[in-house]
């Protein structure tokens, strides 16, 4: 059987939140759909979940069971799996309105669009925060979609997305999104929404942005990890950015500065979390003088009047290799913040 939409549920040891998310998917508003539940190897109950949905549901639910292998993995099981037209993807600890996926899938089989693009809820445990895409709700198609380009990656004030990069909160193409999906590598496990949209986006010919629809809410579970230290970070970031720098090569030209400031927002990262580390100076300059020796790395830092007064600082003492300076500053922060 051919369905509308496919969306695909990669899950990994969610199983105190697992039933909610298949709930709210059977609660969509009525039309040609399937789910497709993605058991990324759990060591919880969640296979057994799946297959107790699987079986009350018939053929509306299928179950793809598979050895761990990570997010990209589990997502291009899922798409192998797929009968859809179109295709979307849910956490597995995340959960969508009932009109959620109606709305973008009415607006991409009306306007023939190979990808829809919507935005979404953080929800915390004690309150909700919409994050909406700065580009307006609209189709875009010629030049109308090259003007949305210059504002995909970035956007200002510094740092906002034009798009949210999020397979999340897309409608794509089934065979739009496998020309990119399955190139991504699966050892990339940091910004990897991003190594298959950004591509899917520059090189769509047709784009529907639904800003008002919020519908999806993205799990915000335990403390932020944004001011602890991650040991793999570099590699992860490396990853990422020699992977872009591939496959979005023949958009450097037209669009260099966005791919250039979306580099700037994973370097300001990866800097910020070495200098938050424990680790000796000597070791942190090595680290980020790797990072510094990419050519991408240089081009992107090579204009400091693209950032905010904010920021030109602290890029320029990182791209001048101050990192002694920047060290003291970050552990003067660290000192103060356990005050």
């Amino acid at each position: 059987m051919k369905y509308d939409l496919s969306i695909i549920v990669p899950i990994y040891n969610v199983e105190q939140y697992l039933e909610q998310t298949i709930q709210s998917l059977l609660k969509q508003k009525e039309y040609n759909y399937e789910i497709v539940l993605v058991n990324d190897g759990s060591t919880d109950n969640c296979l057994s979940i799946c297959e107790r949905y699987a079986k009350e549901n018939g053929d509306r639910i299928r179950v793809v069971n598979k050895p761990n292998g990570g997010l990209p993995s589990a997502r291009k099981a899922g798409v192998r799996a797929a009968r859809g037209r179109y295709i979307t993807f849910l956490d597995g600890d995340d959960w969508v309105d009932a009109d959620y996926y109606y709305n973008m899938l009415v607006s991409a089989m009306e306007n023939d669009a190979q990808v829809v693009c919507s935005s979404y809820t953080f929800s915390y445990p004690d309150c909700e925060c919409i994050e909406t895409n700065a580009v307006e709700t609209g189709v875009y198609t010629g030049k109308k979609l090259d003007e949305v380009r210059n504002r995909i990656l970035y956007n200002e004030p510094y740092y906002t997305y034009g798009v949210c990069p999020s397979l999340c909160m897309k409608v794509i193409e089934k065979s739009c999104l496998e020309e990119y999906i399955y190139k991504v590598p699966d050892n990339i496990t940091l910004a990897e929404d991003a190594a298959c949209s950004f591509p899917i986006m520059f090189s769509c010919e047709s784009m529907v942005v639904l800003k008002e629809n919020t519908g999806y809410y993205y799990r915000q579970i335990g403390s932020s990890m944004m001011n602890v230290y991650n040991p793999n970070k570099i590699n992860k970031v490396i990853a990422v950015m020699d992977y872009l720098e591939e496959v979005l090569n023949p958009y450097q030209e037209q669009y260099r500065n966005q791919i250039d400031m979306y580099y700037t927002q994973l370097i300001k990262e990866l800097a910020k979390n070495e200098l938050l580390s424990d680790a000796s100076l000597g070791k942190k300059k090595e680290t980020l003088n790797c990072l510094l020796q990419k050519d991408y790395v240089g081009r992107a830092l090579a204009d400091m009047k693209r950032f905010p007064l904010s920021y030109r600082l602290f890029f320029w003492m990182l791209r001048e290799r101050k990192i002694g300076i920047l060290n003291t500053v970050y552990v003067l922060y660290k000192r103060i913040r356990k005050r």
